[in-house]
């Protein structure tokens, strides 16, 4: 993650490391995370086959309404915001994506929503049309498994 160089020396002048006093963080609940929420229940739970192979295809594992929840820990919400912005500025898993304006507020304020064995991060600001951008990772963030459209 790129820190400024006044952050580093803020940083150092502190004491701590620069991730720890970016600005990253989960977004409060409103519509978009209860819209998107109710998303990822429906795919996760459903037995109906079309909802069955959406998820398949989205990389969504099939869960008990207990196993999709909204995350809300600041440190995981830290992590999942840097992955999803590196996930995103990278052109190799974005399929060539090209730069944007905006781009330096990527992840700064995300949706966390664990599903099973995955978390889903999606940052409402970063849209294609009408839909928000989500990636799909791992337990660890080390690995996006999907990038997708909410």
């Amino acid at each position: 993650m790129r820190v400024g160089i006044l952050g580093f020396l803020l940083a150092l002048a502190l004491g701590s490391s620069p991730r720890l006093i970016s600005a990253q963080s989960c977004a409060g609940p409103n519509e978009f995370s209860n819209d998107a929420l109710g998303y990822l229940m429906t795919m996760a739970t459903s037995m109906y086959w079309s909802h069955i192979r959406t998820r398949e295809a989205q990389g969504i594992p099939a869960a008990l309404e207990s196993e999709v929840t909204v995350v809300t820990d600041s440190a995981v919400c830290a992590t999942a915001a840097s992955a999803y912005a590196t996930a995103e500025r990278d052109t190799a898993l974005t399929g060539g994506r090209q730069p944007q304006p905006g781009d330096s507020t990527l992840g700064v304020v995300v949706y966390v929503f664990r599903v099973k064995d995955r978390y889903v991060v999606v940052d409402e600001q970063n849209a294609a049309g009408e839909f928000s951008i989500a990636w799909v990772f791992d337990l660890t963030f080390a690995t996006p498994l999907k990038r997708l459209a909410l």
